[in-house]
């Protein structure tokens, strides 16, 4: 969602600077299309990591292999 609405911006600022301005504004519209496509949208947990899909997975590895060791401790236990 982020990722879109940052393209959807990159759109919108060069339809904008592409329109009769003052040299100014043009300039400061292209300072801020060179910094939005500089900078990364990432989405952060109070600064404590950053969640991405690399995260997602390996949270998803962790817990599986937690629970296969937990099934293999209550199976060990049952018999």
């Amino acid at each position: 969602m982020v990722t879109r609405q940052a393209y959807m911006t990159k759109i919108f600022v060069t339809d904008i600077s592409n329109r009769y301005l003052d040299k100014s504004t043009k300039e400061e519209l292209q300072l801020f299309l060179i910094q939005i496509s500089r900078t990364s949208m990432d989405f952060s947990a109070c600064d404590f990591c950053i969640i991405n899909a690399h995260l997602i997975t390996s949270a998803i590895a962790v817990v599986t292999t937690y629970l296969v060791i937990f099934l293999q401790f209550y199976a060990s236990a049952q018999v």
